[in-house]
């Protein structure tokens, strides 16, 4: 527009507001699309057996080269759930497929043996 045609220039108008409302419904709507999201992630990796897995790891501290161990145990038994390994030791006793180096067993035995400190683990 001219200068001195009448108009004002820097007036804020309707259509300004408009725009301006519906992008901060969109951004309203992209924020809550994300949180929502990130909600049913973190519900999946709660139910997720490698994620119970990796925290009761963490909860009882062991180390990422136990915790490989411990996955194998895990996978030589066919567990669907490797997080049974903290609930049930005799899975730490049985026979298992292929041969363990000696080494290999005895840290499964002190991982058993904190894993289960101060527990009454007969009968499981």
């Amino acid at each position: 527009m001219a200068i001195g045609s009448g108009t004002d220039q820097g007036a804020f108008d309707v259509k300004d507001l408009a725009v301006i409302l519906g992008v901060l419904a969109i951004l309203a709507l992209v924020a809550w699309i994300a949180i929502q999201c990130a909600i049913l992630i973190q519900k999946h990796k709660q139910k997720s057996p490698v994620a119970m897995f990796v925290m009761l790891c963490q909860a009882h501290r062991i180390e990422w080269t136990s915790r490989w161990l411990l996955w194998k145990l895990a996978q030589a038994h066919q567990l669907q759930q490797p997080a049974q390994l903290f609930i049930k030791p005799r899975l730490f006793d049985a026979q298992l497929p292929g041969r363990l180096p000696p080494d290999h067993r005895r840290r499964l035995e002190r991982m058993r043996d904190r894993i289960f400190a101060g527990t009454e683990n007969e009968g499981y």
